[in-house]
């Protein structure tokens, strides 16, 4: 067993983390517009100075971050909220993540948390420099404070009310919707560009998509960018390529992936 298998297991027996009861259905979970999270965050009025409020789509298939950064003197309060597509797994990969494997202290720092909070929720013991993390079907967040001097559970306990509030039986039914995705010309040569595009079935709201293409490395580079739905690539040796095509709702944090599939034959 190496150590960060060690790691995992500790920490999983000092959390009861195996004990998680098991959601019996993956396509419930919250379809919230995470915009109305701002009435419950710090504001202006109470001497808070807000940072950029991040969206990323992060690489694994299915997971997007939403990220709000405040500061208020020498404090800082980031809250971080992980949404899945694809249910509640990812969201308790998320947890496991944040315990064991994305710092670097032998023994994760964290104990069980609040049993009425999410379906699962883990904290750091120390008054200082708290952190909360907890699940609730699709969704992860983490609350991390440093130098506020106020107690993170209150605002995690609003959060998860809001979350509570928009509980759908049907995720599934909320994803961004495709008509297709459209290659404008297969095959083509090494050398050749080829262009990409995402039709919506809702395009009457472009602004509430973002799309992201992923190319394959050493087979397709990023060429020109045409437009918030399509984009060019540069051919790079032949092959068979696959562009991976994720469209994120910016309200909900739900996302959908596709793929182009583009030949590529040798110049002539």
């Amino acid at each position: 067993m190496d150590v960060n298998d060690l790691k995992l297991k500790l920490f999983k027996e000092q959390v009861g983390f195996d004990r998680i009861p098991v959601v019996e259905d993956a396509d419930v979970g919250v379809v919230a517009d995470w915009g109305g999270l701002a009435e419950l965050l710090p504001s202006r009025e109470n001497g808070w100075e807000p940072g950029p409020d991040a969206l990323v789509p992060l690489p694994k298939s299915g997971m997007v971050l939403r990220q709000w950064y405040f500061r208020r003197g020498a404090g800082v309060l980031i809250v971080e909220v992980f949404v899945f597509s694809d249910g509640p797994a990812g969201a308790r990969d998320q947890l496991v993540a944040k315990a064991v494997t994305l710092n670097s202290v032998p023994i994760s720092p964290y104990v069980r948390g609040p049993e009425s909070l999410g379906h699962f929720s883990i904290k750091t013991p120390r008054d200082s420099r708290q952190s909360m993390v907890w699940v609730f079907h699709n969704v992860c967040v983490e609350i991390r404070e440093d130098n506020t001097g106020i107690p993170v559970e209150p605002l995690a306990r609003a959060i998860q009310g809001y979350m509570e509030r928009h509980v759908k039986q049907k995720v599934s039914q909320h994803l961004p919707r495709l008509d297709k995705v459209t290659v404008s010309k297969s095959p083509i040569q090494v050398g050749q560009e080829v262009q990409v595009e995402v039709h919506l079935k809702d395009a009457a709201a472009p602004g509430r998509w973002r799309v992201n293409f992923t190319p394959p490395e050493g087979v397709l580079a990023y060429g020109r960018s045409m437009g918030p739905t399509f984009r060019g690539f540069q051919a790079l040796r032949p092959g068979m390529a696959q562009v991976d095509v994720d469209v994120t709702d910016t309200l909900t944090l739900l996302r959908t992936r596709t793929h182009a599939q583009v030949e590529i034959q040798p110049a002539r």
